[in-house]
């Protein structure tokens, strides 16, 4: 977009701001039940959805280019019980000296409970997917 554009009352026309997807998943074994809180992604909180997986793999189809789709494993085909987080909304967190360590080491940290103890998962680093258009 050029610079300086103006809409037809004279103020200037901002870009919205590009919505992101992340597609998180955590994979467990069968007969582990455990729940999931908040997820950290670059040290903000956010409420969390969860829904299990019917089937894997779990793939992320691009169709950007006709004829030529773009396919991303997002989970490898597994006989473990795999979770979907889907973000919510962001939540104001006092995070203790051990979560923002966390927070500050990797891109992704899930909070879950498994038998009343609270523990994190966590992602070093996130990996973009291309941008789909016309989404």
């Amino acid at each position: 977009m050029a610079a300086n554009v103006k809409d037809e009352n004279g103020n200037p026309v901002r870009k919205a701001a590009t919505k992101k997807n992340y597609f998180i998943y955590l994979s467990l074994k069968q007969k582990y039940r455990i729940t999931p809180h908040q997820v950290f992604i670059n040290g903000k909180a956010f409420s969390l959805e969860t829904g299990l997986v019917d089937t894997t793999p779990v793939q992320h189809v691009n169709k950007n280019v006709p004829g030529a789709d773009e396919k991303t494993t997002l989970v490898p085909k597994t006989s473990n019980k795999v979770i979907q987080l889907k973000i919510v909304d962001p939540v104001q967190v006092k995070k203790t000296s051990g979560l923002q360590k966390l927070t500050n080491k990797n891109d992704v940290v899930v909070s879950y409970t498994w038998q009343t103890k609270k523990y994190f998962a966590v992602l070093k680093k996130l990996e973009k997917l291309d941008p789909v258009l016309n989404e």
